[in-house]
């Protein structure tokens, strides 16, 4: 950048005729306190849209629980026993098994009781990992293991 002269009169009445150089644009320290403020926000940004993520990829595995949980009921309905139900029945959004590199849960169905109850699953992989484990049963309970146990301080959902 070439500095532009300003020819200023009679600074501060002493008669002195001066010339100055004037600059246009933004100094380094300018430059270098904006970066930091943006990288700042940024950085915050960042964690509240990984929690945001996260949150979302658990309610939608929350709302596959359900729908698929309602499939088990239809099954049971006309086979009255939930034995030969498999989670292939109903598989659209939580991928069986953690071999697809975007699944966030892997779906896991046992059936209980002689085949008049089961117990679903959603275990969470790769970018959802440690997040806490869902399970939902034949007979509504639906919880939300926070460390993957089955503890006093799992919340329900």
């Amino acid at each position: 950048m070439n500095p532009t002269f300003v020819h200023m009169d009679n600074i501060a009445s002493s008669g002195k005729t001066e010339c100055r150089k004037s600059y246009a644009g933004f100094s380094l320290i300018e430059l270098l306190i904006s970066i930091t403020i943006f990288s700042i926000i940024s950085l915050i940004g960042m964690g509240q849209f990984h929690q945001y993520t996260k949150r979302t990829n658990r309610t939608q595995a929350q709302l596959e629980l359900l729908v698929f949980s309602q499939q088990l009921q239809q099954y049971y309905q006309r086979q009255h026993s939930y034995h030969g139900s498999t989670p292939d029945l109903y598989t659209e959004f939580i991928p069986v098994g953690a071999s697809h590199k975007d699944a966030t849960y892997q779906l896991d169905l046992t059936i209980t009781d002689q085949g008049q109850g089961f117990l679903l699953k959603a275990i969470p992989v790769n970018q959802m990992s440690g997040d806490g484990m869902l399970t939902l049963d034949h007979q509504g309970n639906r919880r939300w293991h926070q460390n993957n146990t089955n503890t006093t301080d799992d919340i329900a959902w």
